[in-house]
């Protein structure tokens, strides 16, 4: 016989369009093999959509839904109150405030549910407050978009972060990691024979940073070049000189441009230049920053430096990025 810690578990999961299959799959698989392997113990889990009909994934798969916003609303002040809710929406993007998702979050909160964000969901819980003045995660993607976004959240670049009663996952395979952890939490041996089934050696610890964009490439690089590398990630806004760098990581300038030439392929200077129009990517396509907010940010002295480089990276300027992604949720809405 299994032990919980927590008596009639209830598991509320809220499906917004555009959700990650591989995510739901993330949420599903573990309690369903909790419901057959450890009954005794499993929650009882729900999927709600926000008309209570059907939620369509990102890749156009209809899920059918047992409720909707408005019994999840209700159910949350009343006896069937959920212990915990689960958003599962898009990995990445943000999302528009002041909709009826943010005053549920809200409303749950206060009655103490815990509330479990994946992917850009996170969107809700900073528009609801409740991240003010926490710690937050959201998919590598948009790392950067949120944490110019809320400057009263501190951003981790984590698979899933833990704050008061909220946590934020990264989504995708971190979900899994996510709702492991979660179903330790109820009991820890039943979570072993979860994994066990699951083939999982041990599921990865929410601190456990996210293998972000250009992370393959310095998985086997020397220490010197990692430092000169993560120097530059974190001075992106104000960035360094390549002297300077070069001095931090104890080398001449020449050893430092041989180092990147040898294992990168490129320039310490152009790898710089890229990461910030990476930054500036992301701000452009998932946050309504202006344009001198985004050169700011991204380490631009002007909007016209800023849109000259992006131009000759990604073949569109910045205004003509934002443009085409608005015609495209223009024509998906249509």
């Amino acid at each position: 016989m299994f032990e919980s810690s927590v008596k009639s578990l209830k598991i509320s999961v809220l499906l917004l369009d555009g959700f990650s299959v591989l995510a739901l799959g993330s949420i599903l698989e573990p309690f369903g093999l909790l419901a057959s392997e450890c009954p005794e113990v499993a929650p009882r889990v729900s999927l709600y959509s926000i008309t209570g009909n059907v939620a369509t994934s990102a890749t156009g798969m209809p899920v059918p839904c047992e409720f909707g916003l408005r019994d999840l609303a209700e159910s949350v002040d009343g006896p069937k109150m959920p212990a915990h809710l689960i958003l599962c929406g898009a990995t990445t993007g943000c999302i528009e405030p002041g909709t009826s998702v943010t005053a549920l979050l809200r409303r749950a909160h206060k009655a103490g549910v815990s509330i479990h964000a994946i992917g850009n969901t996170v969107w809700y819980l900073a528009e609801a407050s409740q991240l003010r003045g926490g710690k937050a995660t959201t998919h590598w993607h948009s790392l950067n978009a949120l944490d110019e976004s809320y400057f009263d959240i501190e951003v981790e670049n984590t698979l899933f972060t833990k704050w008061g009663g909220v946590t934020t996952c990264a989504g995708e395979l971190a979900v899994l990691d996510m709702i492991m952890d979660l179903i330790a939490g109820i009991s820890a041996d039943a979570a072993g024979v979860v994994a066990r089934h699951l083939n999982m050696q041990s599921p990865r610890d929410g601190k456990v940073p996210q293998v972000c964009q250009r992370a393959d490439q310095l998985l086997s690089v020397p220490q010197k070049l990692r430092k000169a590398t993560d120097a530059m990630a974190q001075n992106l806004e104000e960035p360094l000189r390549i002297p300077e760098i070069a001095q931090y990581c104890d080398i001449s300038q020449r050893q430092l441009e041989r180092l990147f030439l040898r294992h990168l392929r490129t320039s310490p200077m152009r790898y710089y230049a890229e990461l910030r129009l990476d930054r500036a990517h992301q701000l452009v396509s998932h946050t309504n920053l202006d344009l001198n907010e985004v050169a700011i940010a991204a380490g631009f002295s002007t909007v016209r430096t800023l849109s000259k480089q992006f131009r000759a990276h990604y073949s569109l300027t910045p205004s003509q990025h934002r443009a085409k992604l608005d015609e495209r949720v223009a024509s998906s809405a249509g």
